[in-house]
């Protein structure tokens, strides 16, 4: 082998292309030991690349996505705790407010939720201590929620349980009622297309038979119009205006099990198909760089240890 054979041996082990080792071992002959360097110096710089993307790939993907699930699941957790206290979406004045509190704190904990898990991404998959965000930019992602949900079309009010006998928290859309009459062909067939688009207007559930629930309820309209002993003495006449909303055979059970009974039941209500878009609140607070001023700015320099 000459000097210039040499050279060019010596310059090709410095680089990582597959293809130049290819071309290059087709065309010298050179001893097995030397093919065997060649082959895992190639693995090597394969192994390098494939780390290089798939890491800030996963750093850039996971926070999103694990902030989103924190925020569905912190509202879930709200709607059960809204049963425990016997609050629905249709109780006046604190619903909001449990709603406003709910929606704050699954904004907080998503925020913490993004910063973890990009924490252990940067650390190559080790988790070593739970760093918390300050109280600053807890309070900042709190705020930015709320105002994240509100302009996606959310109502705070519709995070607590859904009650029976009051329009639920998919009450999206409904038809004018002919006062206490059942639904007739084409109030049904409209009743059937809300349905399918909306769901029950309590739980969400879009599997079954539809029914038009009347709201108020037909009982409690009655009761309504009856009027007080000084309403029938003056002869003042109450109309009560019902429109007719999608509902589901369940709910409806447990609609005319709570009027009998003079009960308040509520239900867990929920999405089926593709989020909302108020739901997509958490992955935008995941999407954002969450960092502390003490550590560094994530970057591809970081893995390049």
């Amino acid at each position: 082998m000459d000097d210039g054979t040499l050279r060019h041996w010596s310059q090709s082990m410095h680089v990582k292309g597959r293809d130049f080792f290819h071309v290059f071992n087709s065309s010298v002959s050179l001893p097995p030991s030397i093919t065997s360097a060649i082959n895992k110096l190639q693995e090597s710089g394969g192994n390098g690349s494939r780390k290089d993307w798939r890491r800030p790939l996963l750093a850039t993907i996971l926070p999103p996505c694990a902030a989103s699930a924190s925020f569905l699941c912190s509202l879930a957790l709200a709607q059960g705790a809204g049963k425990l206290l016997r609050v629905s979406c249709a109780t006046p004045v604190v619903a909001p407010i449990l709603g406003g509190i709910a929606v704050a704190a699954a904004s907080a904990t998503a925020a913490q939720v993004s910063f973890t898990v990009r924490r252990i991404c940067e650390s190559n998959g080790r988790f070593e201590k739970l760093e918390l965000i300050s109280r600053e930019k807890a309070l900042f992602y709190a705020l930015f929620g709320l105002v994240a949900y509100k302009v996606l079309g959310g109502r705070v009010r519709n995070v607590m349980p859904s009650n029976v006998i009051r329009p639920g928290a998919h009450a999206h859309s409904s038809i004018p009622a002919r006062g206490v009459r059942y639904a007739n062909d084409v109030e049904s067939g409209l009743i059937k297309d809300l349905f399918k688009r909306y769901g029950c207007h309590h739980c969400g559930r879009r599997q079954g038979a539809a029914i038009a629930d009347h709201m108020p309820a037909n009982m409690l309209a009655k009761e309504a119009m009856a009027g007080n002993f000084f309403t029938r003495l003056l002869g003042k006449q109450i109309i009560v205006e019902q429109r007719l909303y999608p509902q589901c055979l369940p709910c409806s059970k447990l609609q005319s099990t709570a009027l009998r009974h003079g009960k308040h039941s509520l239900v867990f209500h929920y999405h089926r198909g593709i989020p909302q878009p108020p739901a997509w609140t958490g992955f935008c607070i995941g999407a954002l760089q969450i960092q502390e001023d003490e550590h560094p700015q994530y970057s591809n320099s970081s893995y390049r240890r």
